[in-house]
Order: structure tokens, then sequence, then C-alpha cells
């Protein structure tokens, strides 16, 4: 209604002043009669109202867009000189069983002529590196490990620790049995009457007591072998450690 209302006033306002120009005041029908009074001035002001619209949205934060592709590291090149610690990612070797060794040295799968060494201190702590043939130290390492397994099969053959558990088994079984076999017949023979069992209860002491002693004697040899086969471990290891220790000063 109020557009309307404005409309018509805008309307009236623009054929007043075409009239105005149009027609000379005198003869103007809204020419106001011949006085000395000042004209009075009619000045029109418009009324726009104004559409409210609102604030502005807020902007939307809808992050990034997709999961951003993950930072990508180039894997550092297997070569000679390159060094691992317990616990780091190790490289596929021929012959993994080895690993359970204190020490040992095998080649790489897929790296002909590049081989993965490995050595434990006295701590328990084990150290790997990779060297290749031509590392003055690639022989004496390929030697101890030859020799720590052909103890192992020498030790796998004799197995000491069931030798040491039936000798001292035996020694006990028959010590005892010698025992008693020979305090029977020496109370057979202390009798006034010669007793039959007196033969047999001689008999059964002396072989029982021969036989201790060999069960004794066979987990003493078997105890000395257990022992031999732990030094040679250890000389091979320190042997071994010996050669990680001058690694960082000598070409790989």
């Amino acid at each position: 209604m109020r557009r309307l209302r404005v409309g018509a006033f805008f309307l009236f306002a623009l054929w007043f002043m075409l009239c105005s120009s149009l027609f000379p005041r005198s003869y103007s029908i809204f020419a106001a009669p011949a006085r000395s009074e000042p004209q009075l001035q009619f000045t029109f002001v418009p009324h726009i109202p104004t559409l409210d619209l609102g604030t502005a949205p807020a902007t939307l934060d809808l992050g990034p867009l997709g999961t951003p592709a993950p930072a990508v590291t180039a894997a550092p090149t297997l070569g000679p000189g390159q060094a691992f610690q317990e616990g780091d990612s190790l490289p596929a070797i021929t012959r993994p069983g080895l690993l359970e060794n204190p020490f040992g040295y095998s080649e790489i799968v897929g790296r002909p002529g590049l081989y993965l060494v490995w050595s434990t201190d006295e701590q328990g702590n084990r150290s790997y590196y990779v060297i290749t043939e031509s590392n003055r130290y690639y022989e004496g390492i390929t030697a101890a490990q030859e020799r720590l397994l052909q103890a192992q099969m020498e030790f796998d053959e004799q197995a000491p620790p069931i030798r040491i558990a039936f000798g001292a088994a035996g020694t006990v079984i028959f010590g005892f049995l010698a025992v008693g076999c020979g305090a029977g017949a020496l109370g057979s023979a202390a009798g006034v009457v010669t007793s039959p069992a007196a033969v047999p209860l001689t008999a059964c002491a002396t072989a029982s007591a021969g036989l201790a002693a060999g069960s004794f004697k066979s987990g003493l040899d078997a105890a000395g072998a257990l022992d031999g086969y732990n030094t040679l471990v250890d000389q091979l290891s320190q042997e071994v450690e010996g050669y990680f220790m001058q690694f960082p000063y000598v070409s790989p």
C-alpha cells in the first residue's frame, strides 16, 4: 500500500512539473493570483523503504577435502658398511636359521656377494653389519662360523647334557645298590652259620660298584665335553666381537 502511495505521489509531481514548464504561469490552472506575497517552494523527498535481508551467513569451513597423501620416504640403499642394531628390521638372508647362533654370517637374499654378519657381546647385545668378501675380516668370520657349526654337530652327536643326567642317575642308583648288597654280604659273613645269600650279595655289591663307577666316569666325561664346547663358543664369540670393533675403521 505504501508503494502505491509513493508511486501516485511521484506521478502527480511529475505531471505538475511538466505543466509548469509547458504553460506560462499566468495561464496555468495552478498559477496563484498575482500578488506581492512570496511564492511557496515545494520540495519532494521520496520515501523508499529499505529491504532488510538480515546478516550474511557464516562461512562454512569444510576443512581439507579428502585424505592427504602420506609422505613418501625413500628407503636407504642396502650396501657395504650399513649397520643394524637388535630390534631393527633386518634384510632377508639365505640361511635365517643361523641367527640362533651368537655370531655368524649369511648371504643377503637377492644381493650376491653381500653378506650380513652378526655378533653378540658379553652383555648379550647383538649387532649386525653388512660386508663384502673383500672385507679383511670376512675370512675370519666365516672360519669362526664353520668351527662353531662343526662343534655344534659334535655336540649334538655326543649329547653331553643327556650323558650327564644318565651318569648322575646311574651313579646314585648303582651306588645305593652296591652299598646295600655290600652290607648284606658283610652281615651274612659275620654270622655263625654261612648264609647261602652271601655269595650273590657279594657279587651284587661288586657289580653295582663297578656300574656306579662307570656311570660316574661317563657323567664326568660328558661334563668335560660340555665345558669344552662352551669354552670354544666363548673364544669364537670374543674373536668375532673383536672383528666387529674394527669394522668402523676398515673398508667394508
